[in-house]
């Protein structure tokens, strides 16, 4: 058993899309017993590949000390679209369950309708007070450089959006000098109500590589980054057409893969018996 925990585990984590569409075969309680024997980041990135209803099923199996440390290392708008799948009630359960912190900023997104700029936003992208000094500025910069991957936005003590700069522009400012007098006050913005098509077709990403979130008080909530947008716009292409590039690398792996898919087949059972067996002891 250990040897097939191990290779199961190793495939999820090398393959995880693959994983996916093996686990998309199983119940969801069997295919959440089978993430609970995985590292949180490794059932995170299995449940990222996953189809969003089928994952949704499966989350919402897990133990509440499991969902916690599984939705910690999602990505937040992969883990608003999962908890989206759901109904209101057991919705507003899981997201108890979540760390405070990681609740609030899902709560956030999930305000928002699906696909709208709202929903979609990174709401941990930097954003600073106008009236600090650029050195104040580069302070927060490195203490929190994974939340300002290229602008920072500028908002007044109202949390309104009033400027923008690049960390060029910044590194370049005089030390004393206020963000409120270095900055840009030029900013394109999006409506957090903004949808898939007003999103897309927005002018500003000719200049841009990301556009900040405002509701409707100008109010700064977060940006939709470059990346989104392309996500955006594969979606909305055409699907490609069967028996390409993926077909034939499962015909190359085709003897692996039926192997690999035994594994986690016996496994998700060994691990989800006892749970199938505890449910007939209270039946009966």
């Amino acid at each position: 058993m250990e040897t097939d925990t191990l290779l199961a585990t190793n495939f999820a984590e090398d393959h995880p899309s693959d994983a996916a569409r093996v686990l998309e075969g199983f119940a969801p309680e069997e295919a959440s017993a089978y993430l609970d024997e995985l590292p949180p980041r490794s059932a995170a990135e299995v449940l990222q590949k996953r189809v969003s209803s089928n994952a949704a099923e499966c989350i919402a199996q897990l133990s509440p000390p499991r969902f916690a440390r599984i939705i910690a290392a999602l990505p937040l708008d992969r883990a608003a679209a999962l908890l989206r799948q759901l109904d209101p009630g057991r919705q507003a359960d899981l997201l108890k369950q979540a760390p405070s912190d990681i609740s609030a900023l899902l709560a956030s997104l999930l305000r928002y309708p699906e696909n709208s700029a709202g929903a979609l936003m990174d709401p941990l992208a930097m954003a600073l007070p106008e009236d600090i000094t650029a050195t104040e500025a580069m302070a927060r910069v490195r203490r929190a450089p994974r939340h300002a991957l290229y602008y920072i936005y500028v908002i007044n003590r109202e949390q309104k959006l009033v400027g923008v700069m690049n960390l060029r522009e910044l590194m370049m400012a005089p030390p004393k000098e206020t963000l409120r007098t270095a900055m840009r006050r030029e900013v394109a913005t999006l409506p957090a109500a903004a949808g898939r098509l007003a999103i897309v077709e927005h002018p500003g990403w000719r200049d841009v590589h990301a556009l900040p979130v405002v509701d409707d008080d100008g109010i700064f909530l977060g940006v939709l980054r470059y990346e989104t947008l392309r996500k955006l716009e594969r979606e909305s292409a055409a699907p490609p057409a069967p028996g390409g590039g993926l077909a034939a690398v499962l015909t190359l792996g085709e003897l692996c893969w039926v192997g690999l898919a035994g594994i986690l087949t016996d496994l998700t059972s060994a691990v989800a018996a006892p749970t199938r067996a505890q449910k007939e002891t209270a039946n009966d």
